[in-house]
């Protein structure tokens, strides 16, 4: 497991991270997970990124470090020409994560505070593809790493998302690979089969780890 600085929270309330590769099914896992445990709130990294991205202050950062060309006549983010950037280039992808991944994880934790004020809040399921990636801290009781094999990675991502191929592969080379994050999870979650097979392996986790 991750070793982490603490956020101190009751004994009831627990955090669970959900991470893995790209459009290995993080989301649909973290979905199902919440319709089998009750008092449960999921917190979406994607979410809180899309959301960063209108905030002035970020908007003005990401120009400043990355370009004045990424930003539009309506003073919002090409996003599609940020994709490309920082997916070409590793400098820029630094660059971006340095300026998101810390409020991000901030709303995380101000959410885990929150939440522990709640007496009947139990089980906060967090959602960030780039945890391991990440240097910023975190105390979470499990962590769940989604996995599937490129080749379906790279499909999904293509046939499912529209993206590039060069766009795909790029993503997938910033990200560790999956081996490495399966090496450190607590628990695995195969997401190659159906529907059924998915939450099947959500219901033996349930069983496994009562929330």
């Amino acid at each position: 497991m991750k070793v982490v600085r603490p956020i101190y929270l009751p004994l009831s309330m627990k955090i669970w991270v959900v991470t893995g590769g790209a459009a290995c099914g993080k989301s649909h896992l973290c979905k199902i997970l919440k319709s089998c445990y009750d008092k449960t709130t999921i917190f979406s990294s994607d979410e809180a990124v899309t959301q960063l991205l209108f905030e002035e202050d970020v908007k003005n950062e990401i120009a400043l470090n990355l370009g004045q060309y990424l930003l539009l006549e309506d003073g919002n983010l090409d996003k599609k020409a940020l994709r490309a950037a920082v997916f070409s280039d590793e400098n820029l992808r630094l660059k971006l994560e340095s300026i998101l991944h810390p409020r991000v994880f901030a709303q995380l934790e101000l959410m885990a505070r929150k939440l522990a004020l709640e007496s009947e809040m139990q089980l906060l399921i967090a959602e960030v593809p780039l945890f391991y990636e990440s240097k910023h801290e975190l105390t979470v009781d499990l962590t769940i790493v989604v996995a599937t094999g490129a080749t379906v990675q790279m499909k999904r991502l293509i046939q499912e998302r529209g993206l590039e191929a060069s766009i795909a592969k790029g993503l997938l080379q910033a990200q560790m690979p999956l081996k490495s994050k399966m090496e450190l999870a607590d628990i695995v979650i195969w997401n190659e089969g159906s529907e059924e097979a998915l939450k099947l392996q959500a219901q033996i986790l349930m069983q496994q780890i009562p929330a």
